[in-house]
């Protein structure tokens, strides 16, 4: 956009100042000879910026636009020369575009990775198609870039280069991906690792699960949130029994967006009832299960709630659930929208709690309509 608008300007000025004007008539050869020149440059820089906007720039719109930039007036002194006034210095904006620059960067990778930072279109462009044409050469210093880039629009951009050169350096590129990376190196990479569509994916993010890095951990379950399949809900529910109390909890919410019936068994054995010797999970990673649970709505643990909100006798030696997991469990109960659960819940219109008894009632209202 930004060199569309600096073309227009361009196309104007000159088009002000080559018209007739009193002090000095122009001739009819050199009105023409610029008429000329300056459709061919609105022509051939309307070809470039949708080029730019398609991700490609065809050698040949760069070479006619660079020819006939030649031929027009670039600066104040051209414009001098040809016997014309000369505009403001901020109104010559071919300047701005150094073609030297896109001639060269066809000659290095690292140039043209480097290329990728630019914050011009043109050179931006032109890298990418500079890499794409050194094709598999490519690959591992794209790689190596993606590691040590900062800015993750560049590293998608990189990403989407390896896509563009095919399976194979899609499969080069992942076997590049090492656990012996430096975690904030390795974080880099796992981010563009949804874009790549690669059946040993999910092997090598199984790999890097394995770094003991809370923040590799974290950068993985995000990657874990964009994928689906089998193999993905298996890596979610390992994140379940993480260390990290944070990630627990993350990856319990995520299997609850996801609706994710597969993690019922898992969820409800972590919640179970234990014997007043044995742990079990925090208090907040327990309530944060039944919120789970209500947001998969599957009538099936149904059952398993109402044994988590009733009291034990004391001879079974079982711990009652605290109140903050029972208030939970009645909640769910009512999300899940089973009559199953009518009978529990009345009882709880008793409980000491008054919480437990307002939650109770909250949910009763649900399985009413």
């Amino acid at each position: 956009l930004a060199f569309e608008s600096k073309t227009k300007q361009k196309v104007e000025v000159i088009e002000e100042q080559v018209g007739e004007s009193p002090e000095k008539p122009r001739s009819k050869e050199e009105l023409k000879r610029y008429q000329e020149l300056l459709d061919n440059f609105r022509e051939e820089s309307r070809n470039l910026i949708e080029s730019i906007e398609k991700g490609e720039i065809p050698d040949k719109f760069l070479d006619r636009l660079k020819n006939i930039i030649g031929q027009l007036p670039a600066s104040g002194k051209d414009l001098a020369q040809e016997g014309l006034p000369s505009p403001p210095e901020e109104l010559m904006p071919v300047q701005d575009i150094d073609f030297t620059i896109l001639e060269e960067v066809n000659q290095d990778v690292e140039v043209l990775l480097d290329s990728l930072r630019s914050r011009d279109d043109i050179v931006k462009a032109k890298a990418v198609q500079g890499l794409l044409q050194k094709g598999n050469e490519a690959v591992e210093p794209i790689f190596n870039f993606i590691l040590d880039e900062p800015s993750l629009k560049n590293r998608k951009l990189g990403a989407l280069i390896i896509n563009r050169l095919g399976p194979e350096a899609i499969e080069s590129f992942v076997n590049l991906i090492k656990p012996t990376h430096e975690p904030e190196r390795l974080i880099n990479v796992i981010a563009v690792i949804p874009l790549f569509s690669n059946p040993n994916i999910v092997k090598k993010v199984r790999e890097l699960n394995l770094v003991e890095d809370n923040r590799v951990q974290h950068a993985i379950f995000s990657v874990l949130k964009k994928l689906r399949g089998e193999n993905i809900d298996k890596l979610i529910l390992d994140l379940v029994h993480s260390k990290d109390e944070k990630l627990q909890l993350k990856a319990v919410r995520a299997i609850g967006e996801m609706r994710g019936a597969f993690a019922i068994p898992v969820l409800l054995d972590m919640v179970k009832k234990v014997h007043f010797w044995e742990n079990e999970p925090n208090l907040r990673l327990q309530k944060e299960i039944m919120l789970t649970l209500g947001n998969i709505k599957d009538a099936g643990i149904v059952e398993g709630l109402i044994c988590l909100i009733k009291k034990e006798t004391p001879f079974k030696l079982k711990r009652n659930k605290k109140d903050l997991v029972r208030i939970a469990a009645c909640w769910a109960l009512g999300e899940i929208g089973s009559p199953k659960g009518r009978e529990i819940l009345r009882r709880c219109l008793h409980d000491k709690n008054i919480l437990v008894r307002q939650v109770a009632r909250g949910s009763l209202e649900k399985l009413s309509f």
